[in-house]
């Protein structure tokens, strides 16, 4: 016979299993935190919404260029010569659609060399690549 505190325990488990699963780290950014999708400066936190038609459904940043300081899970980055605070990442699967994971931050698929770190380049799938390294042996 299973002792009476056994149905308790599962419960307990159930309750708190989605919450020991999830992380900071590992969750879509929410409304008007850096990465979010905006219409207008006024859904962001920063009070920026970048509107740049690279960016599908716009992207709440911030611009870094002068304090390098942004939200927590964000990063300070150049993005096409500009400063600006970039949502972090791990894995595609952490950015909102239409975005990747590239250099540990949501970014839209680059379209050209210019959104790629040097000497990266833009490859056909919108990822930045390194260049290729032969061998001269």
């Amino acid at each position: 016979m299973l002792p009476p505190t056994f149905p308790v325990r599962w419960l307990v488990l159930l309750v708190l299993l989605p919450l020991l699963t999830t992380c900071k780290g590992s969750s879509l950014p929410q409304d008007g935190e850096v990465g979010a999708a905006c219409g207008e400066d006024l859904d962001c936190r920063s009070g920026y919404c970048l509107t740049d038609p690279s960016f599908p459904d716009n992207y709440c940043s911030q611009d870094c260029e002068e304090e390098e300081i942004c939200d927590e899970g964000a990063s300070c980055e150049n993005y096409l010569g500009y400063m600006l605070c970039l949502d972090g990442c791990e894995s595609d699967e952490e950015c909102r659609e239409g975005y990747l994971c590239q250099y540990a931050t949501c970014r839209p698929p680059c379209s050209g060399d210019r959104a790629c770190r040097p000497p990266d380049t833009c490859s056909g799938d919108g990822r930045c690549r390194p260049p290729c390294e032969f061998d001269s042996e």
